[in-house]
This record gives structure tokens, C-alpha cells and sequence, in this order.
């Protein structure tokens, strides 16, 4: 059945639920690993180690990723997520996300850094409380920065291990 819905919608909602699904116990996480792959039309890599890709392929996973990225941002800046009480648990969340992430090869150091160059990760694109509470809405704008900060974090982390493995080598 066609819809008239785009598929970067989709994506959003689908992705959204598998989060609020695994929230509580992220270990559930490797369960939607399959759907979440589907999702970004990004083959397996054992499938995809077969195959040479072209640039623009390449380029077209590294985007797709990057979308993964800022929905999971955008995710754990929600109040209906985490309140602002909850704001150590979001960034934790949001911490144990790329990690797994990363493991399962759903993002790449690629894609990770394009997302934290990216406008998008500075400025929150998610709709900020229409209260009128400014208290409310800088909170939210801090929070995705913070967030933010954590996926700098694990960039510089992996990029260290890289050049350290590579040292290794010579």
C-alpha cells in the first residue's frame, strides 16, 4: 500500500518508538538493530563488503546516518522523554546510544562527524515549548547543545583510538 508519507517521516516516528521502547533497558536495543537498518536502506556491511560502492552511495549511508543521529538528539532533548529533572539520564541515554551504535555499525566516525559539524546538532530543529516559558525553552536549547557535546566526545575518543591503532601499525 503507497502513502503519501515521506519516508524521512517515517523514519522519525518508527525511530522514536524503538527508542521509548528500549529507554529503560537499552540492552533491548539490538533487537530493532535490523529495523533500524532497514529504515536507513543501508545494506549489512557483511552484504556490503562484497560489493563496491560508489562515492555517492557511500555519501548517501553517511547522510542517512547522520539523520539516525539528529532524531536521537532530537529525542532526548523532549520534555515528554526526559524532564528537565531527567537531564543527567538523557545525556547517559543518549551516551549509551552511540556507543551501541557504533558497535553495531549503524553509525560510522564518518557519519558521526559530518553530525557534529552539521547546523543541525548546534540548533534545535524539534519544536520548543509554545508556553511562552523562556526558562523552559533555553533549558532545551542547553540541553541539545550538551548533548552535542557528548557526541564530540566520543568522536574525539574514536578518532584517538584510530590514530593510536594506526601508530600501532608502523
Amino acid at each position: 500500500m503507497a502513502s503519501n508519507v515521506p519516508q524521512s517521516q517515517v523514519r522519525k516516528i518508527v525511530f522514536a518508538r524503538v527508542l521509548k521502547l528500549v529507554q529503560n533497558d537499552l540492552s533491548k536495543l539490538t533487537k530493532w538493530i535490523q529495523l533500524i537498518r532497514n529504515m536507513m536502506n543501508t545494506p549489512s556491511t557483511a552484504a556490503s563488503a562484497n560489493n563496491r560502492r560508489s562515492e555517492e552511495e557511500e555519501e548517501e549511508e553517511i547522510n542517512e546516518m547522520v539523520k539516525i543521529l539528529i532524531d536521537l538528539q532530537s529525542f532526548c532533548c523532549l520534555v515528554k522523554n526526559f524532564t528537565n529533572l531527567q537531564t543527567q539520564e538523557s545525556v547517559k541515554f543518549l551516551s549509551k546510544c552511540f556507543q551501541v551504535f557504533c558497535d553495531l555499525e549503524i553509525i560510522s566516525e564518518d557519519s558521526l562527524l559530518k553530525w557534529f559539524k552539521s547546523q543541525q546538532s548546534k540548533s534545535p530543529t524539534l519544536p520548543l515549548n509554545t508556553s511562552g516559558d523562556e526558562k523552559q525553552d533555553d533549558h532545551q536549547k542547553n540541553q541539545y547543545l550538551k548533548l552535542r557535546e557528548v557526541g564530540g566526545k566520543l568522536l574525539q575518543m574514536l578518532m584517538e583510538a584510530d590514530s593510536e591503532s594506526s601508530e600501532d601499525e608502523d
